[in-house]
């Protein structure tokens, strides 16, 4: 209740989930949210985070919905509903919890960034 965050944890959902992207797709542009409207891009991933938590004994859950569109916003993948968890390796330390977190996330941009590679290789 007392351990702040740095920044919005929606910016940084955000945040890093596109550096995971950018390090996962090595020939990939990754263009972060709030993207620019005058930037032209391939495809783009949209979601919605529906769960993203520690429950006392450390247990973190992420849900999460998300589809990717390309240029047109015509789906090029299925729209998605997932399920990540990860354990606090200490449930009382706030830097566990959020490398639990982190974890959890690496989880989701890993699913993205592996159903992205089939698209990108018929684009291609």
């Amino acid at each position: 209740d007392f351990a702040l965050w740095v920044e919005p944890i929606d910016e940084a959902i955000h945040t890093v989930t596109a550096a995971n992207l950018d390090s996962l797709l090595d020939d990939v542009i990754v263009i972060s949210y709030p993207i620019i409207k005058t930037v032209d891009v391939d495809y783009r991933v949209q979601g919605r985070v529906d769960r993203f938590d520690a429950d006392e004994n450390g247990l973190v859950v992420l849900t999460v919905q998300w589809v990717v569109v390309d240029s047109k916003d015509e789906p090029v993948i299925a729209p998605q509903r997932q399920r990540y968890e990860a354990k606090a390796l200490n449930r009382d330390s706030p830097d566990a919890v959020a490398n639990a977190m982190n974890e959890a996330l690496e989880a989701f941009s890993r699913d993205v960034a592996a159903s992205l590679k089939p698209v990108r290789l018929q684009a291609g």
